[in-house]
């Protein structure tokens, strides 16, 4: 998978949203249809100070992201490697604010493709498969949030916990040794925690209440086991008591 670190360079979160489609979307390679920029050591190129109609994809090399000040003075915000995206496509109405004066500095030889947002667009307009990988994704996208928001509808611990690890184990895990009713899944404790709105001594703690009713199995550094059908009963008395 494409690592996809990005500098958020405002909270414009229609924006963000775009540009992280796109990074989803984009063959990245451009295919001929994108503009490929060449950096020798050393060498920088700005990226623009009003309204970012850019995103890059660096194929090759490694560069570091400089912020400057009025003054001349620069501070080095983030690094990219082979493979990732920077940069973003902003259309909202904030994007009339002025971004930070930002640089793309070539630590070593670096070859960027370039997407321009009316280049992509177009892209879009004239391919049926793009525009339908492209709505795809965006269709997807949507769905995970709304079952996201009925995760975090739910008010206790466990049984918001209970919703995650059903949801996960039914799109994500994987049939378990341990017998049909099984599914493993593999999740940290942290990311459990991020992805409930919760702490995780907290998350931790109901697990284990969990894995003592039976609802769970667990050992350090492995996978989750979920009883499906005992976590799904559960989950659906809930309901029926709401």
């Amino acid at each position: 998978m494409m690592n996809t670190s990005v500098v958020e360079l405002d909270r414009h979160q229609e924006c963000v949203a775009l540009s992280d489609l796109v990074r989803s979307t984009v063959d990245a390679s451009g295919g001929g249809r994108f503009r490929v920029k060449v950096l020798k050591r050393q060498m920088r190129f700005w990226l623009p100070s009003d309204r970012f109609t850019r995103m890059f994809f660096l194929e090759r090399g490694h560069l570091t992201l400089l912020r400057a000040s009025r003054s001349g003075r620069e501070t080095a915000l983030h690094t990219i490697t082979a493979g990732e995206w920077f940069g973003e496509f902003c259309f909202c109405d904030e994007g009339r604010k002025p971004h930070p004066e930002i640089a793309a500095r070539a630590d070593e030889d670096c070859l960027i493709h370039e997407v321009e947002s009316a280049k992509f667009f177009e892209h879009l307009n004239g391919n049926a498969a793009a525009l339908k990988g492209f709505v795809r994704v965006v269709c997807r996208q949507l769905a995970e949030v709304d079952r996201r928001v009925e995760i975090l509808a739910r008010r206790g611990a466990e049984e918001r916990i209970c919703a995650l690890l059903l949801e996960l184990a039914e799109t994500k895990g994987s049939p378990s040794q341990a017998g049909s009713k099984w599914r493993s899944v593999s999740v940290t404790h942290t990311e459990i925690a991020a992805m409930t709105a919760m702490n995780r001594p907290n998350v931790t703690v109901t697990l284990g209440a969990l894995r003592r009713k039976g609802f769970i199995r667990y050992e350090r550094n492995r996978p989750i086991l979920v009883d499906c059908p005992k976590v799904n009963q559960y989950v659906d008395g809930l309901d029926e008591k709401d």
